[in-house]
């Protein structure tokens, strides 16, 4: 596996940083559309709870709303929430929210 990472030098040539790290991969990405106060599961072979993975999520803003949309990383699976928005009282909760993600592996 190739190694990639930052190297700075000062101007007499001296090595001053040195940063390796092994490149993040795409995975897969893709959108669901998740009801008010539920989950969707995504089976993701291989994934485990820990730092090999990277998950990206976003929303199209709600307006009048504080909505949140979390994740949760699992064996084999990737967890989308649409958590309980709070209602600022100028419009009801949506119904579902399309939720779109990236999942990269290290």
């Amino acid at each position: 596996m190739s190694i990639y990472g930052l190297r700075i030098y000062d101007s007499a040539g001296n090595l001053t940083v040195n940063y390796t790290d092994r490149l993040n991969r795409y995975h897969s990405h893709g959108s669901v559309t998740v009801g008010y106060n539920s989950y969707v599961d995504l089976t993701v072979s291989g994934m485990v709870n820990n730092d090999s993975w990277d998950v990206s999520i976003s929303f199209s803003p709600v307006l009048w709303l504080s909505v949140e949309a979390s994740y949760l990383k699992m064996t084999n699976k990737l967890r989308i929430y649409y958590d309980a928005p709070v209602n600022l009282g100028f419009a009801g909760s949506p119904s579902s929210l399309t939720i779109s993600y990236i999942i990269l592996r290290n």
